[in-house]
């Protein structure tokens, strides 16, 4: 008779939140800018050592920036401009009062006489 080996046990990657490992390219890319003036940066050994995907931190090193700081192509008006539309109804009530309140006070002089 033949013994066989008992399988091993499937290994389970933990898969972090987008924010987490995002926080963790932070405290690699602040103890990479802390290492000494022209040292050439370890990158492959940071990303080990903080868990993180070794291509993203050489990306965000390199400047560029991850998916929750890039503004969408698709976004058509700035913030201040949506900041003005959010708050258009606040100002639209005040306008609406003192057109209404011109119209009254109008409307019980008469016409203006010019």
């Amino acid at each position: 008779m033949t013994s066989k080996a008992a399988p091993s046990p499937p290994t389970t990657k933990i898969i972090e939140p987008y924010h987490v490992i995002e926080a963790q390219i932070t405290q690699a890319i602040n103890i990479l800018h802390e290492q000494p003036e022209g040292g050439k940066p370890n990158i492959a050994a940071a990303a080990r050592q903080f868990f993180v995907p070794e291509q993203r931190l050489r990306a965000r090193w390199n400047g560029h920036r991850s998916k929750q700081d890039v503004i969408p192509a698709n976004r058509k008006l700035r913030e201040y401009q949506e900041l003005a539309i959010a708050h258009m109804p606040f100002f639209v009530t005040i306008m609406k009062t003192q057109i209404g309140g011109l119209l009254l006070k109008s409307a019980s002089t008469g016409p203006a006489a010019f």
